[in-house]
């Protein structure tokens, strides 16, 4: 990457990608301005911290050939409340994309919702606020640890599922994911009383 021309991008609102295949490690840090970032249709990775302390970024379009990112990319993003990755090919994720679950400098961020796509194989990490995820490959693995109230954290993924499996171990809220992509109306705590969505 030219890193002229990032450094020409700093103060911008909104920066749409071209042709780069990846986002090195603190490319875009501390770009205090940016709201939005459109990925390349390229684009294959995204390097630790690349977006760290970006305190406006509120949203971000990714694309189907992400297939990686990296550690504390999204740290300190607190405008960052939805990760759409549903487009991605990504098949890990961890959940220090936006905290490196120590608490260090880059801080933990306030994504709060994401959905994943059918590519994702494992989650892992730990869980530091309320936290809500779309899983809709029924044989994700979960390997994340909640570190907040179980009712803080919603899983919505096929019924049977892993990820089912899962809520109903650590008693969290689940919502059936039915019809490939439709989200049911109700919400089914994982001691079968319903509760309004």
């Amino acid at each position: 990457m030219d890193f002229t021309s990032t450094i020409s991008q700093f103060y911008k609102k909104e920066i749409i990608q071209s042709h780069i295949e990846e986002i090195p490690p603190l490319t875009y840090a501390g770009f205090s301005n940016l709201e939005r970032f459109t990925c390349s249709s390229c684009l294959k990775q995204i390097g630790d911290l690349a977006f760290v302390n970006c305190k406006s970024l509120e949203e971000i379009r990714f694309n189907e050939s992400l297939e990686a990112i990296g550690k504390g990319a999204f740290g300190n993003c607190w405008s960052l409340k939805d990760l759409n990755l549903y487009p991605t090919k990504i098949k890990s994720f961890n959940t220090n994309v936006y905290t490196d679950n120590k608490a260090l400098y880059y801080g933990y961020g306030q994504i709060c919702n994401i959905v994943f796509p059918k590519t994702l194989e494992r989650i892992e990490g730990i869980i530091t606020s309320e936290s809500c995820f779309e899983i809709p490959n029924p044989e994700t693995e979960i390997l994340i640890e909640p570190c907040v109230k179980n009712n803080e954290i919603i899983i919505i993924a096929p019924a049977n599922s892993k990820a089912h499996e899962y809520a109903i171990a650590h008693k969290l809220t689940f919502v059936e994911l039915t019809d490939g992509d439709q989200v049911n109306t109700t919400v089914y705590k994982t001691d079968d009383k319903k509760i309004g969505r």
